[in-house]
C-alpha cells in the first residue's frame, strides 16, 4: 500500500575501491566486529555502507543472531528482491531526508536499486539457509516476514510474523515487523494496535515512536503522528548523547511539517500552554499561580511517570500517574498507560475503569477498540463474563474486524454453549484474515462435532479404516474419526508427502463444495503415526529425556503420549505440536498432573451435579443435542432443561440431567433428553426429522412433525 510514492535512495559514500570485504578485513585487523563497524557507519549517516558491511559479514557468519537482527532492521522497506548481481560503485549522491514507512530517518542516502536488490537477495539466501538449520529462532521468521512484505506477499508475511511472535513475544522487533506488515496490508486498526503494544513495552525506544508516527501519518492521523514525533524529540533531549544529527534534523522537520497539517482539534498538547478559558471574575494571585503550575506540571508529571515505569518502580509509577491524571484528566494515552500499569499490579477492578474511560476519550479512534479489548480481557480475569462480552461487542462497533475482539467474543460464546454463534464469529475472522489458523481449526472441529455417527462410519469405510461390513459405529470408531480428521487439519497429508516416496493407498481425493480435498486412508493415518512417533522420540530425547522415560510421558491432563506398542497417541500428537511451539506439554513419571484452582472448582461442581442425577456428555454429543432438538443454547441451559456447562480451565464440560425421577434434577420436560443421547451413541439419527411433515394415513393429509423446540421455545403440544 505504501510502496508507491516512497522513494528510498541509498548511496555508498565510501570510496569506490573500498569494498565491504575490504572494510571487514580492515576492521578485523583492528579487533572491531562487523556489527560494531556497521553501527558506527550508521551513526555517521552512512546507512548504505552499514548495510553493505552487515550483509557481507552475515554471509560469512550466518549464525550471528545479533548481526542478523541488526541487518533485518537496517534493510529498507520495499527493498527490491531479485537475482544477486554485482554491486557496482557509484558517485555519492546526498538528498534531503526521506520518510519511509518505517519512519526511519536514516535513509537520507541510499544505494542504487541494482545494489540494493543484490543485498536483499543475499539477506534472503542467508535467511532461507538459517531456517533449515534452526526452525525455533524467531528472528529468521521476522526476516521472511519482511522479505515477503517487500515482495507484496502480505498473507505469507503476516503468517511468518505471527510465528515469530509465538516463538518469542518479548523483543520490540516482533511488534515492529508485524505492525508494519499490517500497515502494508492497509489494516490501520491492527497496525496501530500492534505498534502501540511495542511502544507500551518499550516506552523509551525512540524507534518505536518513529515507526508508529510514520504509519499513522500515512493513514492521515497527523495529530497522533505529531504526538509521537514530539515524544521522540523529548527522548533525544533527555539523552543528549543519543541523537544523531540526521535523526534530530528529521524529527524537527516532521514536527514543523505536521504542525501545519494537523487540524486544531487533533493537535496534541504543545509546549506552549493553551490560553485558559474565560472566567467570570479575575483570578487571584494564588489561583493564577495554581493554574499556571497545573499546566506546566502536567507534562513533567507524565515524563516522571514513564521514567519510573521504565526503571521498574511500579508502585511509585502508579502513584505518579494517578497524580498526573488529576492534572490531565482528558489525556487518553496517559489513562491507557495508567490502566496497563494497574494490571501489572493486580488491581484489576481499577484497571477496568481506567480502560473504559480511556476508550471514551479515544472516541472512534482505533485505540478505543484496543482499550475495550483490554477491559474485556480484564473482566474475564475477574470472572465477569457478561461484562467481558459487552466490552468485546462495543469494541467491535468501533473496529468490526478486530481479530482479538472477535476471538475473545467467540471464546465467550463457546463457554456459554452458543456454538452456532461462535461459528459465525470464526467465519467472520476468516473473511478478515483467510490465513487465521485458529479460526479455521475451530470451525473444522465444530463441523466434525456435528457429524452424525453414521456419517462418521461411512467416512471411515471410505477411508478403508474400519471393517466395511460394520453396521453401527462403536465409541472407538467415533474417536478414530475425530483423530484422523484432527491429524488432517494439522497437516498430516503434507507431512506424508515429505516423509514417504509414494502416497498410493495412503490418501484419497474427495470432492467437496470448496473443491477437492485430500484425505487420509486408514493405512495413511497409521503410517503418519509411525513416522511421527519416531520424530517424537527424537524430539523428546533432545530435551533431554531418556528413551525409557520418553515412552512413559503423559500430557498435562495425565493421558499417555505413547501407547503400549510405542506409537504416538492422538493426545501425544497434540502434545508434540504444543511442545514444538515452545510450550512444556508433557509430564515426567514423577510429575503430578497440575490441578489449577479453576480445575478444582470445576471438579467440585461436577461432583455435586453427579450426586443430583447429572451425567457428563461429550462436546459432539452436546452439538448433536442442539441439532436434534433445534433448541438454542439459552433454552438448554435454563429451566426446565438446566443443562450445565462448566469450564475446568482446559476445556468445557457438558452435563445433562440423565437419571429419571426421583433424581433431584429430573422433571417432566428434561427427562426426554437422555434418549436423544442414547440414540446418538447407538448411531440412530432418526430423532432429527428430515422434513417438517410426516406421511399420513388414507389421504388424511400430512401431519406436522414437531421437534423438542419450536421457534426457539420448548414445544409443549399447544
Amino acid at each position: 500500500m505504501f510502496a508507491a510514492g516512497i522513494k528510498i535512495i541509498f548511496v555508498c559514500l565510501a570510496p569506490a575501491y573500498l569494498t565491504a570485504a575490504g572494510l571487514i578485513f580492515a576492521a578485523t585487523a583492528q579487533n572491531i566486529t562487523p556489527l560494531t563497524q556497521a553501527k558506527e557507519l550508521e551513526a555517521a549517516g552512512l546507512s548504505g555502507r552499514a548495510l553493505d558491511i552487515a550483509v557481507a559479514a552475515l554471509k560469512q557468519n550466518p549464525s550471528d543472531k545479533s548481526l542478523y537482527l541488526y541487518t533485518l532492521e537496517l534493510l529498507p522497506e520495499n527493498a527490491p528482491i531479485g537475482p544477486q548481481s554485482q554491486v557496482t560503485s557509484h558517485k555519492s549522491q546526498v538528498t534531503a531526508p526521506q520518510n519511509p514507512m518505517t519512519g526511519d530517518f536514516r535513509y537520507a542516502t541510499a544505494v542504487v536499486p541494482s545494489a540494493l536488490t543484490a543485498l536483499s537477495a543475499a539477506f534472503k539466501a542467508v535467511t532461507v539457509q538459517a531456517l533449515k538449520k534452526n526452525k525455533d529462532y524467531y528472528g529468521y521468521y521476522l526476516g521472511l516476514c519482511k522479505l515477503q512484505r517487500n515482495g507484496g506477499e502480505i498473507i505469507k508475511a503476516l503468517s511468518n510474523c505471527r510465528k515469530a511472535m509465538e516463538l518469542n513475544a518479548m523483543p520490540y522487533s516482533v511488534y515492529r515487523e508485524l505492525g508494519l506488515t499490517w500497515a502494508q496490508a492497509g489494516n490501520k486498526i491492527k497496525a496501530e494496535e500492534t505498534l502501540s503494544q511495542g511502544v507500551e513495552l518499550f516506552p523509551d525506544n525512540r524507534k518505536a515512536y518513529l515507526n508508529r508516527a510514520a504509519v499513522m501519518e500515512k493513514f492521515g492521523e497527523t495529530g497522533a503522528a505529531l504526538k509521537d514525533y514530539l515524544r521522540v524529540f523529548d527522548l533525544i533531549k533527555e539523552d543528549k548523547a543519543a541523537g544523531q544529527p540526521t535523526e534530530i534534523f528529521f524529527t524537527n522537520t516532521k514536527i514543523h511539517e505536521l504542525s501545519k497539517k494537523t487540524p486544531p482539534q487533533d493537535m496534541p498538547n504543545m509546549r506552549v500552554p493553551q490560553k485558559p478559558a474565560a472566567v467570570s471574575e479575575p483570578l487571584s494571585g494564588q489561583q493564577a499561580v495554581a493554574l499556571g503550575a497545573t499546566v506546566a506540571n502536567a507534562e513533567k508529571c507524565a515524563q516522571d511517570f514513564r521514567s519510573e515505569l521504565a526503571n521498574g518502580l511500579l508502585e511509585t509509577a502508579a502513584r505518579t500517574s494517578g497524580e498526573c491524571l488529576k492534572l490531565a484528566p482528558s489525556d487518553p494515552d496517559l489513562r491507557k498507560d495508567h490502566a496497563g500499569l494497574l494490571i501489572r499490579l493486580g488491581r484489576y477492578e481499577d484497571a477496568v475503569d481506567e480502560y473504559s474511560r480511556a476508550a471514551e476519550l479515544y472516541k472512534k479512534r482505533p485505540m478505543a477498540a484496543f482499550c475495550l479489548v483490554k477491559a474485556a480481557e480484564t473482566f474475564m480475569k475477574l470472572g465477569l463474563q457478561a461484562d467481558a462480552e459487552e466490552a468485546y461487542r462495543t469494541a467491535l462497533k468501533t473496529s468490526p474486524y478486530d481479530l482479538t475482539a472477535l476471538n475473545g467474543l467467540a471464546g465467550i460464546l463457546e463457554m456459554r454453549g452458543d456454538i452456532k454463534s461462535a461459528s459465525g464469529i470464526y467465519e467472520k475472522m476468516l473473511s478478515a484474515e483467510p490465513a487465521n489458523a485458529r479460526a479455521r481449526l475451530r470451525l473444522a472441529e465444530i463441523e466434525t462435532g456435528l457429524t452424525l455417527p453414521e456419517q462418521a462410519l461411512a467416512s471411515l469405510k471410505e477411508r478403508q479404516a474400519v471393517d466395511p461390513k460394520k453396521i453401527s459405529p462403536a465409541s472407538e470408531d467415533l474417536k478414530l474419526f475425530k483423530d484422523i480428521t484432527t491429524a488432517e487439519r494439522n497437516g498430516a497429508v503434507d507431512y506424508l508427502k515429505v516423509k514417504n516416496h509414494s502416497l498410493k493407498g495412503l490418501i484419497l481425493e474427495k470432492q467437496s463444495e470448496k473443491g477437492p480435498r485430500l484425505l487420509l486412508t486408514g493405512a495413511g493415518y497409521r503410517l503418519y503415526l509411525s513416522y511421527l512417533s519416531k520424530d517424537a522420540v527424537i524430539f523428546f530425547e533432545g530435551r533431554p529425556i531418556t528413551l525409557r522415560d520418553v515412552f512413559k510421558l503423559r500430557d498435562n491432563a495425565g493421558a499417555p503420549l505413547f501407547n503400549k506398542a510405542g506409537k504416538l497417541t492422538a493426545e501425544g500428537d497434540a502434545a508434540l505440536r504444543l511442545a514444538k511451539s515452545g510450550k512444556k506439554s508433557w509430564l515426567l513419571t514423577y510429575e503430578a498432573v497440575p490441578a489449577s484452582p479453576q480445575a478444582e472448582k470445576a471438579n467440585k461442581e461436577i461432583e455435586t451435579a453427579l450426586s443430583r442425577g447429572y451425567r457428563e456428555i461429550s462436546e459432539p454429543e452436546y452439538l448433536w443435542l442442539m441439532k436434534a432438538t433445534d433448541c438454542p443454547p439459552e433454552i438448554l441451559k435454563n429451566d426446565p432443561v438446566n443443562l450445565l456447562i462448566i469450564t475446568d480451565g482446559a476445556r468445557l464440560r457438558y452435563l445433562l440431567c440423565y437419571l429419571p425421577a426421583p433424581a433431584v434434577c429430573s422433571n417432566s420436560i428434561n427427562d426426554k433428553l437422555p434418549s436423544y443421547i442414547e440414540k446418538y451413541r447407538s448411531g440412530d439419527s432418526d430423532s432429527i426429522p428430515n422434513s417438517d411433515t410426516s406421511t399420513a394415513f388414507f389421504g388424511t393429509g400430512a401431519v406436522k412433525r414437531h421437534r423438542f423446540c419450536e421457534n426457539r421455545e420448548i414445544w409443549t403440544g399447544g
